[in-house]
């Protein structure tokens, strides 16, 4: 069995590599910043950082402790790239933050790192990992609160989705709830959203850099505006959630992201909401995500692992 694998993150601002061991344990990870200039610099990117755990390894940075560390080290490679991702063909069907568009995104990572490459969508690859080593369970609802708002969903331990447009509910549309007109809900709920409302209702409030953080310290010290920006992004999503619900029956919500650091100011009205929207199910668990920043480019390392596990039960069926 392979104890060791190898995993990629492509970020909007960061593309992270890590190594990692069964239990999820990392070894080695190390992080540069997402060219923008387009598909082919960013699979250049990758192949610098590949190439980097590559060398940990003979440099003996890496696995000295074990004599056999470069037999158990899986042979391929996943890698979790953002916007709308074709996994099966392999293909980024649509980034509008890094520029591509039906991108033969894992044809150009083979061709770049010379071996076999998995491709996934980093959201479900966030959601693959909280099951894999957190606090997901086989069948949970993976919602990512960060720069965007997205959802993933796992069915019987594997993240699944019917369509590369899967997952999307930051683009569903909302009432404006500070104005008039309609927004999308990546508009309202997602963490750059919240700070931004805050400096638009409220000038002054925070500072032109403050995040999230800042308009939940506000709320934790009384700040009716704050408040009312987050119940108010808290009550969309729980909307959407409770749908989502309805539709698949009740199982654990997970929250993760950025966003997810705010902890039960986040996660109670999220559950209070869900509790009055859907009266007749069971009570619906809803847990903040365990593997924190690292939790997409752990779930391609999870990735790489299931991809080889079934390759090899695969070998010994026949």
């Amino acid at each position: 069995m392979f104890k060791y694998g190898i995993g990629v993150d492509v970020g909007g601002t960061t593309i992270k590599v890590a190594l990692a061991d069964r239990d999820g344990n990392i070894l080695y990870h190390h992080a540069a910043p997402t060219p923008t200039s387009g598909s082919a610099d960013v699979v250049h990117a990758v192949a610098a950082l590949y190439r980097d755990v590559i060398f940990a390894i003979r440099d003996g940075r890496v696995g000295e402790d074990d004599p056999y560390f470069s037999v158990a080290l899986a042979p391929g490679i996943t890698v979790a790239i953002p916007g709308i991702v074709d996994e099966t063909r392999g293909i980024g069907v649509y980034s509008i933050n890094l520029g591509w568009r039906d991108c033969p995104m894992r044809e150009m990572l083979e061709d770049a790192l010379g071996r076999t490459v998995t491709l996934a969508h980093d959201v479900r690859s966030g959601a693959f990992a909280e099951y894999y080593w957190g606090n997901a369970e086989r069948n949970s609802l993976y919602i990512a609160l960060g720069t965007g708002v997205s959802a993933a969903l796992i069915i019987n331990g594997k993240p699944t989705a019917a369509s590369p447009w899967a997952g999307e509910i930051g683009q569903i549309a909302v009432k404006n709830p500070d104005g008039e007109g309609m927004r999308t809900m990546e508009q309202i709920a997602s963490a750059a959203a919240i700070a931004r409302r805050m400096r638009a209702t409220c000038p002054g409030s925070i500072s032109e850099d403050a995040d999230a953080r800042a308009v939940f310290r506000l709320a934790e010290h009384g700040n009716a505006e704050a408040e009312r920006i987050i119940a108010t992004a808290c009550h969309e999503l729980a909307k959407v959630i409770s749908s989502a619900l309805h539709v698949l029956g009740p199982m654990p919500v997970i929250i993760g992201g950025g966003l997810s650091k705010a902890g039960e100011t986040l996660l109670q009205p999220i559950r209070r909401e869900i509790a009055e929207l859907t009266p007749i199910l069971p009570e619906v668990e809803v847990r903040a995500a365990t593997l924190g920043a690292h939790s997409q480019v752990l779930g391609a390392v999870a990735t790489t692992f299931a991809a080889i596990d079934r390759l090899t039960q695969l070998a010994f069926k026949h």
